[in-house]
Order: structure tokens, then sequence, then C-alpha cells
């Protein structure tokens, strides 16, 4: 079984569950295997997320990212991600990618950002990434193509 890791940057300096990746590891039960990494109650978020696809044989990773103070945190986890695993795919879901889809996606270190509700669509990405189908049938995505954003 494939494996994703999802991760929940730190929010502020009130814990809260982190529910939305909790609700996509319970979409992808029985068909992904997953590991659930939270800012808020790791300090070191980054360096635990680039140790754990270091070790880990992932399939991609998910972030769930709401603007304002969680940004930098997703920054600064993709960042270490991307330099310790370069080819593995890293996605951004959740507030941010939906309402401002070309800022996430002028990062460099974010492949996907999925729009809207996530469920249906990672699911539907981690298929298409794993069996070659066409990117442009997953409801709700925005990558990059030859520099190009496609919506």
């Amino acid at each position: 079984m494939k494996r994703v890791l999802l991760i929940n940057p730190r929010i502020t300096s009130n814990a809260r569950f982190p529910l939305a990746v909790m609700q996509l590891a319970a979409a992808l039960k029985g068909r992904y295997e997953t590991r659930i990494l939270d800012g808020n109650l790791d300090r070191h978020l980054p360096e635990t997320a680039a140790a754990a696809v270091r070790d880990g044989g992932y399939a991609a990773v998910g972030l769930s990212v709401m603007g304002g103070p969680q940004l930098p945190a997703a920054l600064a986890v993709s960042r270490a991600i991307r330099a310790v695993a370069p080819q593995l795919p890293i996605i951004w879901g959740g507030y941010f990618p939906t309402l401002c889809t070309d800022a996430a996606l002028n990062s460099d270190c974010v492949d996907y950002a999925l729009r809207g509700q996530g469920e249906q669509g990672l699911m539907e990405l981690l298929d298409a990434l794993a069996q070659g189908t066409p990117l442009a049938e997953v409801a709700g995505l925005s990558w990059r193509r030859k520099g190009e954003l496609v919506h």
C-alpha cells in the first residue's frame, strides 16, 4: 500500500486538532497508508518532516494550508521536504491554495494545489500520479506544466 504523509503546519500558539488532515486520512483509509504530523504539537516540524520523508518511502506529501500565520510554517516545512526529497510531490490544499492558487504555485516547493474540498481530489490526484493518468481529469487541481500554471 502506498504511503502519504499529511501535515498540519503550526497555526498559532493555541493548539487545535488537525481536523483537515484527519479528514483526509479517513478518506484515504483502505487505499493509502497515512501518517499525520501536527505542527501544533511538534515545534521542530520542518526537521521532523524532512526525517520522515528521508526514511519513509512516501508517494506524496499533503499540507493543509491557511493564510496568515500558518503560511510561513507551511513554506518552511515544504522547503525542508524539497531539500531532502526533491522528486517527492508536495500538494497544498486548504483555504490558501483555494483562494490564492497562483501564489501557492509560485513557490518552488509546491507542486500541486487542490482547490475546494480535498478528500476526493486528493484521492484522484494520488491515483493519477500512481497510474500515470492525465492530471486534467482531477477536479479542483492546479499545477505547473512547462512553467505555466494549469487550472
